[in-house]
């Protein structure tokens, strides 16, 4: 064997061992990168309570922790990334979001009051939302990739109140809600794309909102407590970098 040969023989050898050593480091300690959009069918519940204190004491009870019941829809656009732990086989890793949903509950109620018309109403929606969530999971089957999820997650509900009486009072306001969210899926990779199902539970904080309003017996409260609950379940495809 001559001198070239020789040599060709010891690049082809070092060649060939490089890329086994880096295809070896990079199965056992991957990191990918992706991005993507997420549909989802809500169902919003929780409970909450609606009341009036006027400055005379008397107290009118419009809701009593009664369940709230919604269905919507909602979309988000999401990113992280996915690492696979190397003591263990299960990969893990951060994702962030950000979307808006719908979810709605409503209560009307008219009656009269020392002979006169009282008329009130509150909405609340759900607008915006964000969050951060971690998944923990196994690859299987080569495709597969099934995860728990643990987050903290921010949603903005707009509450907006009428009461109506002699004089009528018209209160918006727009409040962050945080909570806590657990969830579990499943993706295929086809590719360089990501499919995937996810069902997620959120648990809002419960809030207190005072508003004042002007009646004819005095300076009154209003006041509003609720604990909303979302339950959801997406559709994910995410591009893989």
């Amino acid at each position: 064997m001559n001198y070239k040969s020789r040599i060709i023989l010891t690049v082809l050898s070092l060649v060939t061992l490089i890329g086994s050593t880096y295809a070896e480091a990079e199965s056992s300690h991957p990191l990918h990168f992706y991005a993507g959009l997420t549909g989802s069918i809500e169902r919003m519940t929780g409970r909450r309570t609606d009341g009036l204190t006027e400055a005379n004491g008397t107290r009118t009870i419009y809701a009593s922790n009664i369940r709230m019941l919604d269905n919507a829809t909602a979309v988000a656009v999401m990113g992280g990334f996915l690492w696979k732990f190397p003591p263990l086989p299960l990969w893990m890793g951060p994702e962030v979001y950000l979307g808006r949903g719908g979810n709605f509950s409503s209560i009307r109620d008219a009656r009269v009051v020392a002979g006169a018309n009282r008329y009130y109403a509150t909405d609340f929606q759900r607008k915006l939302f964000y969050g951060a969530l971690l998944r923990v999971g196994p690859h299987f089957c080569d495709h597969y990739f099934a995860y728990l999820s643990l987050g903290l997650d921010t949603g903005y509900f707009t509450t907006t109140r009428v009461l109506a009486t002699s004089q009528s009072s018209l209160i918006k306001k727009t409040r962050s809600f945080n909570g806590l969210s657990y969830g579990f899926g499943i993706e295929r990779q086809v590719s360089k794309v990501n499919v995937g199902f996810d069902l997620k539970l959120i648990q809002y904080r419960r809030q207190i909102t005072d508003d004042g309003v002007p009646l004819a017996t005095g300076p009154a409260i209003l006041r509003f407590t609720v604990r909303p609950i979302i339950y959801s379940a997406s559709l994910r495809v995410s591009y893989r970098f």
